[in-house]
């Protein structure tokens, strides 16, 4: 018989408040203005917000499988309309003692909002996957981001019903390039690295069922300017259903394309997909 034990956390941890009352004239007009910031993004609603999601699963009997994952997020409105964005995620997976996954990136974002719905973006990040003949990966964007739209339910507390933001812009990339660990003996890595210079178009989409239910679709699009066939898509799609107050069951599907994978004999698969369900829990 198999055991898997899954488990997913999200953390949202908001900073404390001071009533405006008690606060001098000056640090009033700070708060203010951080408020305001933080009002500006669809992506934060306070100053400081953290958000930390993991997941974990273990099989045990016919097959023996051990997965964790974990993805961070901490958003700071430092200023009127400034929001600073950095990110970890981390993915390790093996299977009958021998490691099948390993991957990790780290990205740093800051976003100058010239509106409520219209924002310019510089980001940088830095990635590996050599599962994927990714050894390395320094990458930058320069971009502008677009609040298409949001409806609110004002009888739910101004809950959010819906929510679509557009984004466009230019990628910049330097691949270092490997063969997988799985790889044969007698495999060839045709190229070490390669320049990437693209133009970048993503889509957000958020859907309330209700104040802790939601469903999400999130697309990325990168068509490469000098190889016109290397074209990278990454999706997901996610459901989020409440259990109770603050807590939700949430199924999440991701699809990573990649039209030109990292040359290598014997050919690497153009699409992986990854699938996890499990808890979610929201303070």
């Amino acid at each position: 018989m198999t055991r898997t034990i899954p488990l997913l956390l999200a953390l949202a941890l908001p900073t404390s408040a001071t009533a405006a009352a008690s606060l001098p004239t000056d640090e009033l007009e700070g708060r203010t203005k951080s408020q305001r910031a933080a009002e500006s993004t669809p992506e934060i609603d306070r100053p400081v917000k953290l958000i930390a999601e993991f997941g974990t699963a273990l099989a045990r009997g016919n097959t023996e499988v051990f997965h964790i994952n974990g993805d961070g997020r901490l958003i700071l409105a430092p200023g009127a309309d400034w929001v600073l964005e950095t990110r970890a995620r981390a993915l390790y997976e093996t299977s009958k003692g021998e490691e099948i996954a390993n991957n990790w990136l780290v990205s740093e974002r800051a976003d100058r909002f010239l509106s409520q719905r219209f924002s310019l973006f510089a980001a940088a990040a830095i990635e590996r996957n050599v599962f994927s003949g990714l050894d390395r990966r320094l990458s930058g964007q320069l971009g502008a981001a677009f609040l298409a739209w949001e409806s609110r339910d004002a009888e739910a507390d101004d809950l959010i019903t819906n929510r679509l933001r557009l984004e466009i812009g230019f990628y910049g990339a330097r691949e270092d390039l490997t063969l997988p660990p799985r790889s044969p003996p007698d495999a060839v890595l045709e190229e070490s690295m390669r320049r990437i210079y693209a133009a970048r178009a993503a889509a957000s989409y958020v859907h309330a069922i209700s104040k802790n239910s939601s469903a999400g679709v999130d697309v990325e699009v990168i068509q490469d300017f000098v190889d016109t066939a290397n074209v990278v898509v990454n999706s997901s799609v996610y459901v989020a259903a409440a259990l109770a107050e603050g807590f939700a069951l949430k199924i999440t599907a991701a699809h990573h394309f990649d039209n030109v994978p990292p040359p290598a004999d014997p050919p690497l698969k153009k699409s992986d997909w990854l699938l996890t369900a499990g808890l979610v829990v929201s303070l």
